[in-house]
C-alpha cells in the first residue's frame, strides 16, 4: 500500500510539474503562426499579445515532444519566419523595409528576456537576417 501511495505521488507530482513548466510541446493552433519540422527537431513560432505593449514571439524548439529550448524574440509589426534548421543552427528572417536585404541582424536587437541576458547558455545558434517579402 505504501509503494502504491509513493507511485501515485510521483505520477501526480511529475504530471503537475510538466504542466506547470510547460515542458511538453503541445501546440496552440490559434496562436502559432508557423510550424517547422526538420529531421530531429520541431520549431513552433507563437504570437504573444502583450496588450498595449505590443506583440512578441515565442520560439519553441522541441525534440520527441519535449521542449529543448524556448526563447522570446522581437515582434512588433515585423513577423519573423523560420527559414531552416541545420543541426544546431536555426535560421530566421524578418522583413524590415528600411534595412538591406540579406543583412545579418544582431542578436541584441532580436532576442528578448532570458535569451538576451543569458546568450551563452542557449543550446542553439540563432541566425537572423533581413529578407524583404512582398
Amino acid at each position: 500500500m505504501k509503494d502504491l501511495f509513493i507511485l501515485l505521488f510521483f505520477v501526480v507530482t511529475t504530471v503537475g510539474c510538466a504542466k506547470k513548466n510547460n515542458i511538453n510541446c503541445d501546440i496552440d493552433m490559434d496562436k502559432s503562426i508557423q510550424i517547422f519540422k526538420s529531421d530531429q527537431l520541431n520549431a513552433t513560432l507563437i504570437s504573444v499579445n502583450n496588450g498595449s505593449f505590443g506583440v512578441h514571439y515565442q520560439l519553441k524548439i522541441c525534440s520527441q515532444n519535449l521542449v529543448v529550448e524556448d526563447i522570446s524574440i522581437r515582434g512588433d509589426e515585423n513577423v519573423p519566419k523560420i527559414d531552416s534548421i541545420m543541426g544546431y543552427n536555426i535560421y530566421l528572417s524578418y522583413s524590415f523595409p528600411n534595412l538591406k536585404t540579406n543583412e545579418e541582424l544582431g542578436l541584441e536587437g532580436i532576442l528578448l528576456g532570458d535569451a538576451l541576458l543569458n546568450r551563452e547558455q542557449l543550446k542553439f545558434n540563432y541566425h537572423f537576417t533581413n529578407k524583404i517579402r512582398y
